[in-house]
């Protein structure tokens, strides 16, 4: 017997699995729980003497047994308390004791009691806001740290502006309006990702009254953005009655 998890990776050999009597009794998300003869698998590795699937537990990507858990079928080198162990927003993990990503690695840093999720991939608990993208970012503050959902990676840290973690001293926090994953604005003009803002919204526009039509078509009641990678000023158009519908083509009209 072998475990493959796609045609591209090598097969790896499920130690001492018989193909007559083995039976996979969970498969999800990556995850394969086997059993061949009195042994237990988790992909291909074999898990320890006396587990039991029935006192067993399976939640995302883990699988949890008798304070041992197994991360992706990796065993984690540390003890967890498996009844009180739980998902958070997405990377994190508790189980009130400590903090864990996805992965399984836990971090060190956090204080479990204070934790606090922000945002998808952000949290914060009394002494850290946490980034976790795959570059990590933990930084300490003193008194306070925010998000600004449903932007990616925007933060706001002892009142300076961050993205992905870097320092952006150049965007207004008191204005400062996200409208979707990856576009927002302040009073210097809309930011796409984390490109430098892009001037064009006129003097005296108040942000906050700046709401998304559609995905890309933002307004205020007065003027009309078209939000991509650059942001445009739309004008000639009469912004109290603009709409957006899909035609019958699939393409997208605006009209107004």
């Amino acid at each position: 017997m072998v475990f493959q998890p796609s045609s591209n990776v090598d097969p790896v050999l499920v130690p001492y699995a018989e193909a007559g009597n083995f039976k996979i009794i969970y498969n999800d998300r990556g995850v394969a729980v086997a059993r061949s003869g009195e042994n237990y698998y988790c992909n291909a590795l074999k898990l320890p003497t006396g587990f039991d699937p029935s006192a067993a537990q399976v939640l995302d990507g883990f699988v949890l047994f008798e304070n041992k858990a197994w991360a992706d079928c990796k065993p984690l080198d540390y003890a967890i308390d498996t009844e009180k162990f739980d998902a958070l927003d997405f990377p994190f993990y508790s189980d009130s004791k400590m903090v864990l990503t996805v992965t399984g690695e836990r971090i060190k840093e956090s204080d479990a009691a204070s934790f606090n999720t922000l945002e998808r991939n952000q949290a914060k608990d009394k002494n850290h806001y946490y980034l976790m993208t795959g570059d990590d970012v933990i930084l300490p503050y003193k008194r306070s740290a925010s998000a600004y959902p449903p932007c990616c990676g925007r933060g706001n840290v002892d009142d300076t502006m961050y993205y992905e973690g870097k320092p952006r001293p150049d965007v207004d926090s008191k204005s400062f309006t996200c409208f979707s994953f990856s576009t927002a604005a302040d009073t210097h003009g809309f930011y796409a990702g984390g490109k430098p803002s892009q001037a064009v919204i006129p003097a005296g526009v108040n942000v906050r009254a700046i709401k998304p039509l559609t995905k890309n078509i933002l307004s205020d009641g007065k003027h009309v953005w078209f939000v991509g990678i650059e942001a445009t000023l739309l004008t000639g158009i009469n912004a109290g009655k603009v709409s957006w519908e899909e035609t019958m083509n699939g393409k997208k009209s605006l009209t107004a």
